[in-house]
């Protein structure tokens, strides 16, 4: 009977093919949340111009003026308030490669809650 050694998959192999895989899979899962952390803050971000704009830089004498309510008000400062957690969130994501437990088993930072684009346009149009 002739053996084939080229065939030979060791423990050391499959040890390795499995780690490869769990880099490959914690990663991506980086990517995603790294994604998702500079979508929020740029979506939060546009939306705080709005809203700095209609409560601090809107001119009165505009005939387009809009006059700001306890709501906008509120709302710049939630939406301060919500980036600055994505910030936060963000700053911390790239730290989970430094765990020792990655990429077999990262502990992954709490995401803050998400800011829905469709509501602060909704928002928008009653103005």
């Amino acid at each position: 009977m002739n053996i084939d050694w080229s065939q030979l998959i060791t423990k050391a192999m499959k040890d390795a093919a499995t780690l490869a895989a769990q880099l490959a899979a914690s990663t991506a899962l980086l990517n995603s949340k790294t994604k998702q952390a500079n979508a929020q803050v740029a979506a939060l971000a546009g939306r705080i111009t709005v809203l700095d704009w209609l409560i601090n830089y809107q001119d009165p004498d505009d005939v387009d003026y809009t006059e700001p309510t306890q709501a906008d008000v509120d709302e710049l400062a939630a939406c301060t308030l919500l980036r600055n957690k994505w910030l936060s969130y963000s700053n911390k994501l790239p730290k989970v490669k430094t765990q020792p437990t990655w990429p077999v088993a990262p502990v992954w930072p709490v995401a803050p809650a998400l800011y829905v684009e469709e509501t602060a346009a909704r928002a928008a149009l009653t103005i």
